[in-house]
């Protein structure tokens, strides 16, 4: 026969208590900081040596033997008695269906992890995906969609995932104007963590497996297309010239003339904006106004040239962004007849890592990129041996 009981534990001194002796004994008596009447507690030493007083849990432990036998303690979450009573029968009812075979082990398991916040699943669940290998991106992605889902959806316990109010939400998203793809990442989302709750068996089915995904094809927001070569020129020139026309750009002011016909006071003027047909008389400006400045003025022309540089790396090869920037001066391979990037498995989007050649032209932009930040460093050396 299974019993109920709430389990003795010790929380701090609170604010303000003293201490006397009865009987013996040291309590501890003080006045709760939210009002009350005065409150009354045995005394114990801590496991560093500071007094700490007894008290008793807010929810009840039932106590009873599983299915296979084994003594149990699993907690009721009732702080009322004849409740917590009503959760310890239906616990050992279920222990007699699994000890008759009518029940298995796995299924009583299952049971257990309904009430379980959902939270506490889908935290497990990012972990396995985290131990699969998947980019701290990805995972950062797959956990904003699942909290919004659970939260508008009033997901508090597996047992609260509904197929029809998923839909619904699904549905609302589309009138408002969510796009087919975004729609299917937040169901993929919830989705992956199904599958995975059944086969952890926490779930018996993944139901969400029966909602169809939307059209994406049927709802493509941006239609993406190759760039033209005028276009490719364009941008790497707009890009080399962009860090030097930032300033180059003139001052132009903001709002109507005062009254007296006066232009508005200099609080009110801003930079006129960069136009692809005025960049080049901007950069021009700039080198006439930096023109006593020479070392600010070659950082920005050599910023200029790096950010070409990136583009076109981009374009060549077909690498995306993160990628690139993971790369080090060890993975090109650029003196040989065939100039190749090597591209690590853990950086690669399906992490099996690869080989990409490169052209010659290409190639030649980036050793002499790192030719002139050898030289860079080589001077700044220098400047350092001289001040010290």
């Amino acid at each position: 026969m299974g019993s109920v009981f709430k389990k003795t534990v010790t929380r701090p001194l609170p604010k303000g208590a003293g201490l006397f002796m009865k009987n013996g004994q040291q309590f501890a008596r003080w006045k709760p900081a939210r009002g009350g009447k005065t409150r009354t507690a045995k005394v114990t030493t801590g496991a560093d040596g500071s007094p700490r007083i007894l008290d008793e849990a807010g929810t009840s432990i039932a106590k009873f033997r599983d299915g296979s036998g084994y003594v149990c303690e699993v907690s009721t979450g009732c702080r009322d008695e004849d409740a917590a009573r009503s959760v310890l029968g239906k616990l050992e009812r279920r222990a007699e269906l699994v000890k008759s075979e009518v029940l298995s082990k796995g299924e009583s398991a299952m049971a257990d992890h309904q009430a379980t916040p959902v939270a506490d699943h889908f935290a497990a669940y990012l972990n396995h995906v985290r131990a699969k290998g998947a980019t701290a991106a990805h995972v950062d992605d797959v956990e904003r969609k699942g909290d919004r889902l659970f939260a508008d959806c009033d997901v508090g316990t597996l047992r609260d995932i509904d197929i029809e109010v998923l839909e619904a939400w699904l549905t609302a998203r589309q009138v408002i104007g969510m796009a087919a793809r975004t729609r299917n990442t937040y169901l993929q989302a919830v989705r992956g963590f199904c599958k995975w709750c059944v086969q952890t068996e926490r779930l018996a089915s993944n139901s969400l497996a029966r909602i169809a995904k939307a059209n994406e094809k049927s709802d493509r927001r941006r239609q993406r297309r190759a760039m033209t070569e005028a276009e490719l020129l364009t941008l790497l020139q707009m890009a080399q010239m962009r860090p030097l026309a930032e300033y180059g750009r003139e001052s132009v002011p903001v709002g109507e003339t005062e009254e007296n016909g006066k232009p508005p006071k200099r609080s009110k003027w801003t930079y006129s904006p960069l136009t692809l047909g005025g960049m080049p008389r901007a950069a021009e400006l700039a080198r006439e106004r930096l023109k006593d400045s020479p070392a600010f003025l070659d950082e920005r022309e050599q910023l200029g040239r790096e950010r070409a540089l990136i583009y076109k790396t981009l374009v060549l090869t077909g690498l995306r962004k993160g990628v690139l920037a993971s790369l080090t001066v060890g993975q090109l391979e650029l003196d040989g007849p065939m100039p190749f990037v090597i591209l690590n498995a853990a950086d690669e989007k399906n992490r099996q890592g690869s080989t990409i050649p490169l052209r010659h032209d290409l190639a030649n932009d980036l050793k002499g990129l790192a030719v002139r930040h050898a030289e860079r460093g080589n001077a700044q050396a220098t400047q350092r041996q001289g001040h010290s």
